[in-house]
Order: C-alpha cells, then sequence, then structure tokens
C-alpha cells in the first residue's frame, strides 16, 4: 500500500515539476505531516523528498538546456527557483558547471541525470555498443512541433501515421524501414521543440529510388543499440524508459547525431505496419563504450 501510494505521489511531482513545487505542497496534497512523508520517502526509495523534488527539477532543467533555446532565466523561473542566480548556483552544485556550459557542451553526459521513481520500468539487457559505417537512406522528413513538457506526445501512433504517408504508394513494404530523429529548437515558442522524423527505407531499396525522396546521410560514429520486442502499447514507455533511467544508469554520454529506429515489418503486405506487434532497434548515438564494440552495419 505505501509503495502504491508513493508511486501516485511521485507521478504527481513529475507532472508539477514546472511549478514552485515544495515540500510543504507535496505534503498537502499527500494528506500527511512532511516529516511522515519524508521519513516514507526515504525508506522506500534511499533519498528524501526534498532531495528527490530538487534533483528532478535540475534534471528536467538539464534536459531542457540541452534541447531547447529557453533562456536560463526563463528555466530558472520555470523550475521554481527565485533567480537565476539561485539556479545557477544548485545547478553547478550538482552537475559541477554551469547551465551555460552545460548547454554548449558537444557532447551530453547522462550519468547525472536523475531518474524518475516510476511503478514500472522497462527492463533492458545492457546494450550492444555498435560501430557503424556512414549511412545513407532514402525517405521523407516530417514535422512534429511541440511544447518540451510535451514530448512524449511523439509516440507510435505519431510515427506509424509518418510512415503510412511515406508508403502509401508501395505495392510491397520492405522488410525494414528506418525512423531517424533529432530536436530542433522552435524559437518562436518558449520551451518550444520542433521533432524532425525522416521516415526511410535502404538507399539499395529499388522503389525508394523512384519516387520523390529525399537522401540523408548519417555519418559514422558509435551507437548504443536497445532492442524491443512488444506490444504497441508498450513501445512510447520503452523510449522514455531508455532516456530518463536507462542512460543515467549506464553513465551513457549521448553525442550529437541522429537517434535510429530500425522497424521489422513481419510481412510485406500494408497491414504490417497495422500491427499491436512492434520489433524495434533503438540505436542512440554514443560517446561511450561499455564493452568491446561491433562493427559493421546493424540492418
Amino acid at each position: 500500500m505505501k509503495n502504491d501510494f508513493i508511486y501516485d505521489l511521485t507521478e504527481w511531482i513529475e507532472s508539477q515539476l514546472a511549478s514552485k513545487l515544495s515540500l510543504d505542497i507535496v505534503a498537502a496534497k499527500s494528506g500527511y505531516s512532511k516529516w511522515y512523508l519524508q521519513r516514507v520517502y526515504h525508506a522506500l526509495t534511499g533519498v528524501t523528498l526534498s532531495r528527490y523534488i530538487r534533483l528532478r527539477k535540475l534534471s528536467a532543467a538539464a534536459a531542457e538546456l540541452q534541447i531547447t533555446k529557453t533562456h536560463i532565466l526563463d528555466i530558472s523561473l520555470k523550475y521554481g527557483f527565485t533567480t537565476q542566480q539561485a539556479f545557477t548556483r544548485s545547478f553547478k552544485s550538482y552537475f559541477h558547471q554551469t547551465p551555460a556550459r552545460y548547454r554548449n557542451n558537444t557532447e551530453w553526459d547522462c550519468s547525472q541525470l536523475y531518474p524518475p521513481y516510476q511503478r514500472i520500468i522497462h527492463p533492458v539487457p545492457k546494450p550492444d555498443i555498435i560501430s557503424l559505417p556512414e549511412q545513407i537512406f532514402l525517405g521523407i522528413e516530417y514535422s512534429f512541433p511541440c511544447a518540451f513538457e510535451d514530448l512524449c506526445k511523439f509516440n507510435i501512433d505519431v510515427r506509424m501515421n509518418f510512415f503510412n504517408r511515406y508508403l502509401r504508394d508501395y505495392q510491397e513494404l520492405p522488410s525494414y524501414v528506418y525512423g531517424i530523429s533529432h530536436f530542433e529548437p522552435n524559437i518562436a515558442v518558449n520551451s518550444g521543440v520542433v521533432i524532425k522524423y525522416f521516415t526511410a527505407t535502404d538507399y539499395q531499396n529499388l522503389y525508394s529510388m523512384k519516387s520523390k525522396v529525399q537522401k540523408i546521410i548519417i555519418p559514422e560514429g558509435h551507437y548504443a543499440q536497445f532492442n524491443y520486442s512488444g506490444t504497441k502499447a508498450g513501445f512510447q514507455q520503452f523510449i522514455m524508459d531508455v532516456n530518463r533511467y536507462h542512460l543515467p544508469r549506464l553513465d551513457i554520454t549521448r553525442r550529437k547525431g541522429n537517434d535510429i529506429e530500425r522497424y521489422f515489418l513481419p510481412g510485406s503486405k500494408k497491414h504490417s505496419l497495422h500491427s499491436s506487434f512492434i520489433t524495434c532497434s533503438y540505436l542512440v548515438p554514443c560517446a561511450d563504450v561499455l564493452h568491446k564494440s561491433v562493427s559493421g552495419r546493424f540492418m
């Protein structure tokens, strides 16, 4: 019962990070005294509730620094800090660098991001670190604008809609299709993001070469490869858990580059896109080497 209560409470906390959230406010929401709440939370999670809130706010702010061009002052106020100076002190104390320097890093060290305490975490084995040569794909790029807080809305239904539009003229589907994505700041909207999603097939695919498509070249580099086989409904949680939980847990450093999703289609007919089961390799561009690299194409 206590576990369920704490899970429910932390889910609510997650939805309130972009506010002046305090221990008093959380205690009022829970109906318990803050001293009792601190004691129970620490017993179950190993960290005090006040520290958990601070680290989740700082981690959310760190992600927003990396993904958006939102002014540091606006980020400071958004996550409940009274001044930019107070935010900078707290941020530097935890990440050992200023917010400005963190934003300008060419690589993103995920090891210090503090993950949310959640009810279910999609288990993944230790990923393979693979070294890919230059990759060439053919496809069409789509855009998905959203607020930073709404990144989770870029779900499998949105992805499959893009694939349906791209593949609608195909008589037969290829065995594999690719979703290649990166974030761009939406400078027209505060805390805005545009997800650029390139739906693609292999460059060797003859049908693609006859279609009005674009070519995208992915430079050589290392990737952490996570594999998913499961329901369509569980795919979004898998993607979120990799980024919010497993990358920090595995001390992975993201490098600049595109995420790559490689979907296996079980049949050549159009209904393959509407299957309730998904088999996908999710590749995160990384600088870390967790174990001996495997060279060559992953496809």
